[in-house]
């Protein structure tokens, strides 16, 4: 209805009554001159759809998306826009301003990097060079396309307010006050333009905090706020200075008040979806981006459903995701190849296999046909045709990036290990960005404990995924085992979620406590001056203190540090359970920890960590039926809890339903293929009621590879010498 709705306005519109037909580009051309961009998309589709070789309409195309807020999706029309020999240099400038928007800062750098070779001294693309390694936080980088640019044009304002950020960004900070100083009067004058004006305003902010005068930082950033409310370098910087300070409620309101101004704006909507979520606040983050479905045009409301999608799959409820995104298809003027592909993973991740099947039978290459059936076969646990599938495809398409993807996964799952590896490096080396391999790559070699391999591997993923917090906490593991400090603050400085700075904290009090022991770990969490105690968003540096404070003999200690947390949030669900893990460390304590652990569940009965944590406690008192019963309900709540899973397994093998334990392990392999405690407890059980071998020493080794220690090493030596093994 909608496209023939289209056709009848567009022949309003050309005056078919007249007699006149417009020309496509013109008309985009005025809708872009009038500032009507998203209106402009259906009628650039259809002239591509009829001269895909049209470079400008390519190029309209990708401004009009970039515009709309949908810079991702601009860059396939861009890029065949720039291979054009015309249209290399204006559509190649706004590919690479459209990466840059999008975050993806390789495909940035090199785009500008391009305009560079054949427009050496373009000041713009030395500008757009420089902004992408700022982004990047390659400061020295930055600094030289800046300076270069100036020596060019020394009176651009703009380039000399980017190259103040970037002194400080260096720490040079007596040279940018007096840049800063030269600056003030000049873009307070007649002639600068509003961003350069909110530019420098938020280098003052930037100076003040780097010059420890925090209050006057944030007076500057309030007073930006009310000069340039919807200018995004503003946004962006009082985000963060609000983030440090510990007041994630005021960035709320802020972006709040930033959607309702400009209610067509999705990526503001994700953000606060993204921060509402990782507060546990599901039913609002839901709803602020369906609220982004009902406004705007329908290339607003396609990245509305879309994000929606992604949230739901952020949440696990994977058949909502493919309800949403089956939404943003049928908005969509011409689905993509790509976008039918994701929608058909999408039907498969939720079960739905004929519907699945059914799209892709509309799927023109062979390729994305086998990667929908590939997905049916993982999610239906059956990874060996999975990877027997994908191997078929890449003997085709060898440079497919999504197939090295899932055949690695696949790999994971047979316990091929070293294909899994080699596919994932493939996967890295063709594209960074378009997968997690970079990531599972680097996961791979930690757990082997091949540390330099996994650093390079985060690195990749990284130039990809700028903002991953898992691969910066891998970082951060990393290095602080290696005890190199400075890797270790480079990652700190780039986690802005006081949740994952509370995980780092916890993983680097654990490395000091290997290293110098555990009063070393309870002094490094006590003395952190980021972290608040109180907060429940630093739940996980309190655990790791009442963990470290026992370890050191001082029960009394940990059981203070709970009860001071608790005191000041004793409605928090985290708190009940820390302060239950404290008195679990006491003699005679037992039962008030198991309260503890039972009042948080009286405030979220879905709280997984509080139901393992009573779960184990009912078993280590020989209650192994009200411990399945916990654990069960701790899977339904987070079905990856490898820690709910393999305690079900442990209690099921206590009470002799081996067969049953031997299930929840394999669910444990499934969930963390490199989980060694799992897969040694797995190849016993085997032994012990006399399995078929292959599998048992499969995982025997793969323990042994993952760090099982002294246990497995033995156990696999037993096996590999044909003696009788038992279970122990």
């Amino acid at each position: 209805m909608g496209r023939v709705l289209h056709s009848i306005s567009t022949l309003v519109l050309a005056g078919i009554v007249g007699g006149c037909t417009p020309d496509p580009v013109e008309e985009a051309r005025g809708l872009h001159e009038a500032g009507r961009y998203a209106e402009s998309v259906p009628i650039l589709q259809d002239l591509i759809e009829a001269e895909p070789d049209n470079p400008e309409a390519h190029y309209l195309h990708g401004v009009a998306l970039r515009r709309s807020g949908a810079a991702e999706r601009a860059l396939w029309s861009l890029r065949k826009a720039s291979e054009h020999p015309d249209w290399a240099f204006v559509a190649g400038l706004e590919f690479a301003t459209s990466a840059l928007q999008a975050q993806n800062l390789e495909a940035a750098i090199e785009a500008s990097g391009e305009l560079l070779k054949l427009e050496p001294d373009n000041v713009q693309a030395l500008r757009l060079r420089g902004q992408t390694y700022f982004e990047d936080k390659k400061f020295e980088e930055a600094l030289a396309d800046f300076e270069r640019a100036l020596e060019l044009d020394p009176s651009n304002l703009s380039i000399q307010v980017n190259r103040v950020a970037t002194l400080l960004g260096l720490q040079r900070v007596d040279e940018a006050e007096q840049a800063i100083a030269a600056l003030e009067k000049e873009v307070e004058g007649p002639s600068a333009g509003v961003a350069d004006a909110a530019s420098l305003c938020i280098v003052k902010a930037t100076f003040a905090r780097e010059r420890g005068d925090a209050e006057t930082a944030e007076t500057l950033l309030e007073a930006c706020l009310t000069r340039f409310p919807d200018h995004a370098g503003v946004i962006e910087a009082a985000l963060g200075h609000f983030d440090a300070t510990g007041r994630p409620q005021r960035s709320v309101s802020l972006l709040r008040e930033v959607i309702d101004r400009n209610p067509e704006v999705v990526g503001y909507r994700d953000h606060l979806s993204h921060r509402l979520r990782a507060a546990g606040q599901h039913a609002a983050a839901e709803a602020i981006l369906r609220e982004g479905t009902e406004v705007g045009a329908p290339v607003v409301r396609v990245a509305a459903w879309s994000s929606l999608a992604d949230h739901f799959m952020a949440t696990g409820d994977f058949e909502s995701a493919a309800l949403a995104f089956g939404h943003a298809i049928e908005l969509e003027h011409e689905p993509s190849q790509e976008q039918m592909l994701a929608y058909a993973d999408l039907l498969a991740m939720a079960g739905q296999y004929d519907h699945a099947l059914e799209v892709a039978t509309g799927l023109e290459q062979e390729i994305f046909r086998d990667l929908v059936h590939a997905r049916i076969f993982l999610e239906k646990r059956e990874p060996k045709k999975a990877l027997d599938r994908l191997s078929a495809a890449l003997r085709l398409w060898p440079n497919n990036v999504v197939a090295r993807y899932h055949a690695a996964n696949a790999a994971e799952r047979v316990g091929d290990f070293d294909r899994a590896i080699e596919e994932y490096r493939a996967a890295v080396r063709s594209d960074a960005r378009a997968t997690g391999a970079g990531l599972r790559l680097a996961v791979l070699y930690e757990a082997k404990g091949a540390q330099e391999e996994a650093l390079a591997a985060a690195a990749h993923h990284l130039s990809g995924h700028p903002n991953d917090a898992e691969a910066l906490l891998l970082l951060v593991r990393v290095n602080a085992r290696a005890g190199r400090a400075s890797g270790v603050q480079s990652a700190l400085a780039r986690l802005r979620d006081p949740r994952d700075q509370s995980r780092a904290l916890e993983i680097l009090a654990d490395a000091a406590a290997d290293r110098l022991g555990a009063s070393r770990a309870m002094e490094l969490i006590r003395t952190d001056s980021r972290v608040d105690l109180g907060d429940p968003r630093f739940a996980s540096a309190l655990r790791a203190l009442i963990r470290h404070s026992v370890a050191a003999g001082e029960p009394e200690a940990a059981l203070s540090a709970a009860r001071a947390s608790l005191a000041a949030h004793p409605d928090a669900p985290v708190f009940h359970v820390a302060h239950g893990l404290a008195l679990e460390a006491l003699p005679g304590r037992r039962a008030d920890a198991r309260a503890a652990f039972e009042r948080a569940l009286e405030l979220d009965p879905t709280h997984a960590d509080a139901l393992t944590a009573l779960a184990r406690l009912v078993a280590e008192g020989g209650d192994h039926e009200s411990a399945l019963a916990y654990y069960g309900r701790a899977v339904a709540a987070e079905s990856a809890s490898v820690a709910a899973l393999r305690g079900a397994a442990d209690s099921l093998a206590a009470l002799g339903r081996s067969t049953e334990a031997e299930s929840k392990l394999e669910e444990v392999l499934w969930e963390d293929p490199v989980e060694a405690t799992a897969a040694l407890r797995l190849a016993q059980l085997r032994v012990a009621r006399g399995a078929e071998p292959a599998r048992t020493r499969e995982l025997a080794h793969r323990s042994v590879l993952f760090g099982g220690g002294i246990e497995a090493d033995k156990f696999l030596r037993q096996l590999e010498g044909d003696r009788t093994v038992t279970a122990p």
